[in-house]
């Protein structure tokens, strides 16, 4: 199992298609086993904190459908907590209130199929 993408001849990660907003690339990422929680050595981010700091909100949806999970990164940073800091769109704030609370109280993460788009 490989971390990385190679496209054009560039090594392209987890991390990388997460703040590129490349829902495509991260498909074939996760389809060759790369773990959606996979976390960044040096700064303890998720995927999905990439995503929330590059106002991905299409990448942040697909992340929560694959089940990325909710922990905060090595200064303490929750998702939630990293969209407000990065001033995200009000609706990307509340999808990720909206899942995370769901996570942390282990009821069912919400039907994200609507129609919430940037």
């Amino acid at each position: 199992m490989s971390d990385v993408l190679v496209c054009g001849g560039y090594d392209y990660t987890i991390f990388e298609s997460a703040a590129d907003g490349d829902v495509g690339k991260m498909s074939i990422l996760l389809s060759r086993g790369v773990d959606v929680n996979s976390v960044h050595p040096t700064n303890g981010m998720s995927a999905l904190h990439y995503a929330i700091g590059r106002h991905q909100f299409q990448m942040s949806q697909y992340l929560i459908e694959k089940e990325a999970n909710f922990f905060p990164d090595r200064l303490g940073r929750m998702p939630s907590i990293l969209a407000r800091i990065m001033e995200c769109s009000e609706e990307m704030c509340d999808l990720i209130d909206e899942a995370e609370a769901a996570q942390t109280t282990g009821d069912r993460v919400p039907d994200l199929s609507s129609n919430r788009r940037l």
